[in-house]
């Protein structure tokens, strides 16, 4: 874990649910301007809120995307 964060908001693809604010084990995330925004540090790098954003808004720098494979 560095001091920047590794998630990025698509802010024209935030609908500003903030499920991934609810959802966030160390609250990285906060609205504003009704969109989802992220702190610079503090990310635990878990998953959650990628998982969870329903526009897909959400992205990791540094991790792999998959689609349609199946976990082994």
């Amino acid at each position: 874990m560095g001091n920047k964060s590794i998630i990025k908001v698509d802010e024209n693809k935030c609908i500003g649910c903030a499920l991934c604010m609810s959802d966030c084990p160390n609250g990285h995330f906060f609205i504003s301007e009704g969109v989802a925004k992220v702190h610079d540090a503090g990310c635990l790098e878990c998953g959650h809120c990628y998982a969870i954003c329903p526009q897909k808004a959400i992205s990791m720098g540094g991790y792999v995307e998959m689609e349609n494979e199946e976990c082994v």
